[in-house]
């Protein structure tokens, strides 16, 4: 690395945001914390745990509405781009549904979706399940590759949210992980893509390395909100193949924008996926649909209108959500990528009428830099 990098690279601890505009340098690999993970967590302390309460700013934070995001796209930091995934082949056979003990809360068959709250921008709340019985929608592609995280905190059980994005790495929330600039790790990882009320219809796969900006380990990343609406709240794990599977190759995994993907008219349609404790007892994959807006005054993070609470941490934030239909006398818009995540669930507000949620911005140098740095370590994981 040069000198001129070096000192990009030097600057970026104490103000990421320049480095966010760049977003093409090669950067050092001290920037990328990479953690092996202890195991202890049991499958038996799964009914114990408690979902990670989502990340809440101490001091107020004005209000978005509608009008206003609108009225004030923020410019892409870099040119947008995106990175394919791949549906999975069910044929493919060698993964185990497991039946895990874990408390079920009951599960009537009604939705009842929050349209708005006072921050003004509409959302519709519902179960990835179409009824209470079946559970076929959750088992199959792009569905299939988000799921649920549990680990440790400290002696206690914990859950997140989390997708695949490759073959056998998990995209979540740097909160997920780690207490922001406490440079400490959670631990005993283990991921259950399509968890479904105490079932794991892909099985359970544990976590042997964790990939986090330094930037946020050690407490340098820039945030609007200390240690909450921050630049860079990502991380990846990457998973111990079993009986030399892995799950991504059954599920299948999303791909990944970054640097305004997905934004390209200043907003965008997200459908956010995750595990929330208020709705069926986190025991369901709930999907949520909403406008997503950029705003520059919060660290560049992503918002979008929500019913979801903690536990929906580290959930993907999706476009272009679904199978693509054929078509026939018409052709598809920009940026049609199917099933491309732009961001994962970060923080809330404090007061829960608000009803929004918000996301760091996925750049060139946090998601992208991140991948490429495990996907060389781990190629065939990828």
């Amino acid at each position: 690395m040069g000198t001129s990098e070096s000192a990009i690279v030097n600057g970026c601890k104490s103000l990421l945001a320049a480095c966010l505009v760049l977003g093409s340098f090669e950067a050092s690999a001290a920037d990328v914390t990479r953690r092996p993970v202890a195991q202890t967590h049991r499958p038996s302390e799964d009914a114990s745990a408690r979902p990670l309460p989502l990340p809440l700013p101490s001091q107020a934070l004005a209000l978005p509405t509608l009008q206003g995001v609108m009225a004030a796209p923020v410019a892409s930091s870099g040119r947008p781009a995106y990175v394919p995934g791949k549906a999975g082949d069910p044929a493919a056979g060698g993964l185990e549904a497991v039946r895990l003990p874990t408390t079920r809360a009951p599960v009537a068959d009604v939705a009842a979706p929050q349209d708005y709250g006072t921050g003004l921008i509409p959302f519709n709340t519902s179960r990835v399940r179409t009824s209470a019985s079946s559970s076929t929608a959750q088992v199959q592609f792009p569905f299939s590759a988000a799921g649920r995280l549990f680990f440790r905190v400290g002696a206690s059980s914990a859950w997140c949210s989390g997708a695949m994005v490759g073959k056998g790495v998990v995209l979540t929330a740097a909160h997920c992980v780690s207490s922001f600039g406490t440079r400490t790790l959670y631990g005993s990882f283990e991921f259950v893509p399509a968890f479904d009320n105490g079932k794991a219809p892909f099985g359970r796969w544990k976590a042997e390395r964790v990939y986090l900006l330094t930037s946020y380990f050690d407490g340098t990343d820039a945030c609007a909100a200390a240690g909450v609406v921050c630049q860079n709240d990502v991380a990846l794990l990457v998973l111990t193949p079993q009986r030399n599977k892995l799950p991504g190759t059954t599920t299948g995994w999303f791909g990944y924008g970054y640097d305004g993907f997905g934004y390209g008219t200043g907003l965008s349609q997200i459908d956010q996926l995750g595990y929330p404790a208020t709705l069926d007892g986190g025991n369901l994959m709930q999907r949520n649909a909403s406008m997503g807006a950029v705003r520059a005054n919060l660290a560049g993070n992503q918002l979008i209108g929500s019913l979801m609470t903690g536990g929906s941490s580290g959930g993907p934030w999706v476009v272009n959500l679904g199978v693509a239909p054929t078509v026939n006398g018409t052709a598809f818009g920009a940026e049609a990528g199917r099933n491309i995540v732009v961001g994962v669930t970060s923080w809330g507000y404090v007061d829960t009428t608000v009803k929004v949620q918000g996301a760091s911005p996925f750049t060139a140098a946090n998601i992208k830099y991140m991948m490429d740095a495990a996907c060389t370590d781990y190629p065939t994981r990828c």
